[in-house]
């Protein structure tokens, strides 16, 4: 078992290697060390994975933050997973070209997690038939200053009351989307300058929108359908 002093150096031992790792995962710690199991919950765990990886048709409910190497495609990759309801977070996606198909067919799906999709530019049936889905994103806004394909990105979303996109500067249909006001304020004030583009909200959306919005999206080249 060893002598009382040996047994202090053990513990002192584990202590030292417990804060190290502890700080290896970016969180700070000092030498207290009934605080660390707080710090140890407080580490952001994330689930390495290759790029190209799909999780299409998962049976699961949850996502925990989604962490990739080099990921440059997220294309079909949470399609048709009927019961899936959230994705904690996406990291590394500053260099996604493709989200086409990404959360398809996501019956159960209540919102997509924030995403930098700076360099994106298709986004073809990304939320199709997300009946639930309520919030886009849960948190932050989508950047579609790049996307020049948003067809059907948002159709059969008969619940998404809660919008942040930004720049949009294609054409984009959001008629199934039941938008409240201040979604429809961000969107509209947030669109590029275009030539012949067309946002279409549909008779219901429309009709929340105001003459100043109308005038301020036409000044920048758009038609509200």
């Amino acid at each position: 078992m060893g002598t009382t002093e040996d047994k202090l150096n053990a513990i002192a031992s584990s202590k030292a290697a417990i804060k190290a790792a502890i700080q290896a995962k970016g969180v700070s710690c000092d030498d207290v060390l009934s605080g660390y199991a707080a710090r140890i919950k407080s580490i952001q765990t994330a689930t390495v994975l290759p790029d190209g990886t799909k999780f299409r048709s998962s049976t699961a409910t949850h996502f925990p933050t989604l962490k990739f190497e080099g990921l440059t495609n997220c294309a079909s990759m949470f399609y048709d997973c009927q019961d899936l309801i959230d994705i904690e977070g996406i990291d590394n996606t500053a260099n996604v070209t493709d989200m086409s198909n990404m959360f398809y067919s996501d019956i159960a799906l209540v919102s997509v997690p924030e995403m930098n999709t700076a360099k994106v530019t298709n986004v073809l049936n990304m939320c199709y038939g997300c009946a639930a889905l309520v919030n886009v994103p849960v948190s932050g806004s989508l950047d579609f200053g790049a996307v020049t394909n948003a067809n059907n990105a948002f159709t059969g979303c008969k619940a998404l009351s809660y919008a942040r996109i930004d720049n949009v500067g294609c054409d984009l249909n959001l008629t199934d989307c039941p938008l409240d006001a201040d979604s429809l304020d961000y969107v509209l004030s947030h669109l590029k300058e275009v030539t012949g583009k067309t946002l279409t909200l549909g008779e219901t959306n429309l009709a929340k929108v105001t003459e100043a919005q109308k005038t301020a999206a036409t000044a920048k080249g758009w038609t509200l359908a």
